[in-house]
């Protein structure tokens, strides 16, 4: 019973997600990836940070040592050249006593000796570390500056889209059914095609019926134009000297009238 009620749980969580998904905005969705994605570096950044920080702090623990040690290894040199010079000058007590001081300076550089090998090693894991921090946050900048790139190409990819689909949207309109109160554009250039074959059967009809008093004054009227035209052609013949060509016309308008 528990398994089926986890098993229902789980798919209707995946449903709910994938429909949330597909009515989400691929916009915001990619925004809200990169911004997460530079979270995720930020927040990197911020541990490597820490990291290189121990580093530094052991470093300058380190030198603090070194110096420490350097100036008691010069005190411990220094009190054994006072003691060997008062033995010479005849106080024992006395160099006695800088023996003393420069046994506890001795003892100060072993202890700091002791310090900075541990430091040591300890510096050496932590440079290790930052060595690693410095990849890390290098190779995941590199990584967020590549999903910026990839954001940019998916933006530009999804106007394209949407442009695509408003394309394809105005082309269904234009295509698809128009409506009950609009025609389409099919009905209209049927028509059109009605309304021109109804024009010009009328005008077939029309030349056919006409008076042929009508169509002789046509037939004088154009060949007064043809006359006029040919006088005209003669007088650019003799402008430009050329001899007048002999046509038998009468034949030329047989064959004209010839099926």
């Amino acid at each position: 019973m528990w398994r089926a009620l986890v098993r229902r749980w789980r798919y209707f969580s995946a449903k709910a997600e994938h429909a949330h998904d597909e009515r989400a905005d691929p916009k915001i969705q990619l925004a809200q990836a990169l911004a997460e994605a530079r979270a995720n570096h930020a927040r990197l950044t911020e541990r490597a940070a820490i990291v290189v920080a121990h580093q530094k702090q052991l470093q300058r623990q380190l030198d603090r040592l070194a110096a420490e040690h350097e100036r008691a290894d010069r005190s411990a040199r220094q009190a054994l050249r006072l003691a060997d010079h008062q033995s010479r000058g005849g106080d024992p007590a006395k160099s006695a006593e800088l023996v003393r001081t420069a046994e506890a300076f001795a003892e100060r550089v072993l202890d700091r000796e002791r310090d900075i090998r541990a430091i040591e090693e300890q510096l050496r894991d932590a440079a290790l570390a930052t060595e690693r921090a410095k990849a890390a946050v290098a190779a995941n900048a590199e990584q967020l500056r590549r999903q910026v790139a990839d954001r940019e190409r998916l933006l530009s990819t999804l106007d394209h889209a949407k442009m695509q689909e408003s394309i394809n949207a105005a082309l269904d309109q234009i295509s698809g059914p128009a409506g009950e109160l609009v025609p389409t554009l099919a009905e209209v250039e049927r028509k059109i095609d009605a309304r021109l074959a109804r024009a010009e059967g009328r005008a077939e009809l029309t030349a056919a019926s006409s008076d042929p008093l009508d169509l002789q004054m046509l037939e004088i009227e154009q060949s007064q134009r043809r006359s006029g035209a040919q006088a005209r052609l003669e007088e650019m013949r003799i402008a430009l000297g050329l001899a007048t060509p002999v046509i038998d016309v009468a034949a030329v308008e047989r064959r004209e009238l010839e099926p």
